[in-house]
Order: structure tokens, then C-alpha cells, then sequence
């Protein structure tokens, strides 16, 4: 890749990684962070692979919890935010 052409993606990047930023690293995890490394050589096909492997995953976990929630496993009232305690998404 020229250094224009890898300018250009890296100004790309910077545009979007506010929009794609809250499912990344930081927040739900959907995206890995090393998507917005120039150095990260997947394929749109295999990212969108990646992506929706972990959504995937993340649904399936939801309806695991959902369950055990349903099942009476565990309280909902656990998963409120407590003082003092960071949020689950890894967020401040």
C-alpha cells in the first residue's frame, strides 16, 4: 500500500472509530480492537466472520442469563449498577 493509500484508510478509519468505538474494547466487545490497526490484514469477509462470531456469542450468552434469571439461578437485581463498582460494559 502507497503511503497516500494508507493515509487515506487511516483518515477512514479515524472517521468511523467514533461510531464503531462502543462495540469495541471499551464497551460491548463486538469488535476487536485490532480492526482499526493498519497493521490487521483480514479481509472484509473474514472480519465480518469475526464480528459475527462474537455476536453471536453475545446472544447466546444473553439467553443463557435470561434463563438462569427465569430459573430463579440468579436476581436481576444483581446485575444493577452498585456504587463504587465499574459497569459491566467497562465503561466510566
Amino acid at each position: 500500500m502507497s503511503g497516500r493509500d494508507a493515509a487515506l484508510v487511516n483518515l477512514a478509519v479515524q472517521r468511523i472509530r467514533p461510531i464503531l468505538a462502543p462495540l469495541g474494547e471499551y464497551g460491548y466487545k463486538i469488535i476487536p480492537e485490532d480492526v482499526f490497526s493498519l497493521s490487521a490484514n483480514a479481509t472484509p469477509e473474514a472480519l465480518k466472520t469475526a464480528i459475527m462470531a462474537r455476536l453471536d456469542l453475545r446472544h447466546r450468552n444473553y439467553g443463557e442469563l435470561r434463563q438462569r434469571i427465569a430459573d430463579g439461578q440468579i436476581s436481576y437485581l444483581e446485575l444493577l449498577p452498585r456504587p463504587g463498582r465499574p459497569p459491566a460494559c467497562g465503561r466510566p
